[in-house]
């Protein structure tokens, strides 16, 4: 349990090659800070929640002198193993992608404060029996009351509306790892009974971002894990992602991460 959820004490110790596979949460309780994800800076302010969901690339965090925040880290796998999903927690994490801070109000900020502090306060009670089970309905409701203030923010798109079923089933072709031999956006909308150009509106319509966006994100996230992980060899990932040659995975990586495979390999070095 020790490594499915834990509360860090020290923002500055979050390194994107020990998150791989995980989610953390940030309340800001006071003071700032800012950091890089996906090249576009985020400034954070007290009241504001901040989540880095996996494989995400997130760098340059600076943290203000008087800075406090409570600090949650869980596997994502822990939490959807207890079958938390709809059709809103699509939308809300393609959002986050788009944007992970949450500009919360007083009254949201309490519930996210209330929520972490129970939540920290059983993960510290090893005494009751039902402890791991207690951990996975606090985290429950920790992130539901979160899909509840995500949802009342920004999502102007009904969890029940065909758009959002439609991008649902999408994202699940990703997350299956169909994007390994398909990245064609014909291929999708063909599985999915639509046309390439109505996919494309949807994805535009539920997340700010064209389908192709999503394939080439989910590709990505994928090779970063395998390279941090030191699984294969480059051309080991031309064959097992279906590229066609070493030049053009080399391209792919270099433009979507903005960083060269040799690069990521020396950062990787760098860490251990």
């Amino acid at each position: 349990m020790d490594d499915k959820i834990v509360f860090r004490k020290d923002l500055t110790s979050y390194n994107n090659f020990n998150s791989v596979g995980k989610v953390t949460h940030i309340l800001c309780e006071k003071g700032s800070f800012s950091f890089l994800q996906n090249q576009v800076r985020y400034n954070v302010g007290q009241g504001d929640l901040v989540i880095f969901l996996n494989g995400v690339i997130v760098s340059d965090i600076h943290l203000s002198m008087d800075f406090k925040g409570i600090i949650l880290e869980f596997s994502e796998s822990f939490f959807y193993t207890d079958n938390v999903r709809n059709n809103y927690i699509i939308i809300g994490h393609l959002s986050l992608l788009k944007n992970p801070v949450i500009r919360l109000n007083e009254k949201q900020f309490n519930i996210c404060h209330t929520s972490l502090i129970l939540l920290e306060n059983k993960l510290n009670d090893k005494e009751n029996l039902f402890h791991e089970e207690l951990l996975a309905a606090l985290l429950k409701v920790h992130i539901l009351e979160i899909l509840n203030i995500h949802a009342s923010i920004y999502s102007k798109i009904s969890p029940d509306s065909r758009p959002a079923s439609l991008m649902a089933k999408f994202i699940s072709m990703l997350e299956n790892g169909s994007y390994k031999q398909n990245r064609e956006l014909a291929f999708y909308a063909s599985e999915l009974f639509i046309s390439p150009h109505y996919l494309s509106e949807v994805s535009k319509l539920t997340s700010g971002q064209p389908a192709s966006y999503w394939i080439e994100r989910f590709t990505l996230q994928s090779l970063l894990r395998h390279i941090i992980n030191r699984e294969y060899t480059l051309t080991e990932l031309v064959y097992k992602f279906n590229f066609s040659s070493l030049s053009h995975i080399s391209r792919f990586i270099k433009k979507h991460s903005g960083k060269s495979y040799s690069q990521l390999l020396q950062i990787v070095k760098n860490k251990d």
